[in-house]
């Protein structure tokens, strides 16, 4: 029986990003966009406006060369929407490889527990690019209108009252939920601010409200723009390369202890590596920004 075009079905396979035996502590989403990409509740997969420290990494070059190519890809296809999906286990780990061996194909990217670290902070990254399957379709093109033109006026006309340069929103504190005042001075150099609850007197990051409504970078975006914020965020918000230089190790200091490297006028603070001692010479990462 001949199989006809009808008949013929595509599947895209992926392996799991977190097979590990190391606990995941964060989860991010993250797409280039503004608009709604803020969460303010910790145990939810958190997005871009939830993001602050960049991965430094040896592998800067390799890892950008990869997204910019799987990009291009998604791009030819018409495809967008995809996010950069990161995991983090944010406890140093030391020794070797864990005993576990996985069963399937693990790329130059996962070299640690099946991810990758940071010497920065010596957490460990899991990465990957999913949601690789939605066309920049009638519906996507439709919904990039109303959210940018229509509401986007909307928003401008009907914007929230300014008193003494400053904007009042009600806020609830994310810790003990008591509802208070916070007042927001204008204009706002960052998406993000973190205010301190007068009740519980805790602190926590906030995205007001007025902020949010207006924002009109939204992730519906055509293939071709959206693979250039995509990969231009990657390159100046996630990734950061590291410079390595050539130290000998100080008296006392041996693998897992911290001490200090003076370099071009600053002095960094870092962790001896695998198999340090006194007097031997050890390659070190050091995170200049």
């Amino acid at each position: 029986m001949a199989v006809g075009a009808r008949d013929i079905h595509y599947f895209v396979v992926v392996t799991n990003v977190f097979d590990t035996l190391l606990s995941i502590d964060a989860v991010f989403d993250l797409k280039g966009s503004t608009s709604k990409r803020f969460v303010s509740d910790k145990l939810s997969t958190l997005k871009d406006l939830n993001w602050r420290e960049p991965i430094w990494t040896s592998q800067y070059d390799d890892m950008v060369r990869q997204i910019e190519v799987d990009s291009e890809l998604l791009q030819r296809n018409n495809i967008m929407d995809y996010s950069l999906l990161v995991g983090v286990h944010r406890n140093p780990i030391i020794g070797e490889e864990e005993t576990y061996s996985s069963p399937i194909y693990r790329s130059v990217f996962q070299y640690a527990h099946g991810g990758l670290t940071c010497q920065g902070t010596r957490a460990t990254y899991f990465i990957s690019i999913i949601d690789v399957l939605q066309d920049y379709d009638a519906t996507k093109q439709v919904e990039r209108f109303v959210k940018t033109k229509v509401l986007g006026v909307v928003s401008s006309v009907m914007g929230p009252k300014i008193t003494n340069g400053a904007i009042d929103e009600q806020v609830t504190c994310i810790y003990c939920k008591s509802v208070f005042n916070q007042s927001f001075h204008i204009p706002m150099e960052a998406k993000v601010v973190s205010i301190t609850c007068p009740f519980c007197m805790q602190t926590f990051d906030l995205c007001p409200d007025f902020i949010a409504k207006s924002d009109i970078n939204i992730s519906s975006l055509e293939p071709a723009l959206y693979r250039s914020r995509f990969t231009d965020f990657v390159r100046a918000r996630v990734l950061k390369r590291t410079t390595q230089i050539a130290v000998e190790i100080p008296g006392s200091v041996f693998e897992g202890d911290y001490f200090n490297i003076p370099f071009q006028n600053k002095t960094y603070r870092v962790a001896a590596p695998q198999g340090a001692c006194p007097g031997s010479i050890c390659h070190i990462e050091l995170c200049i920004g």
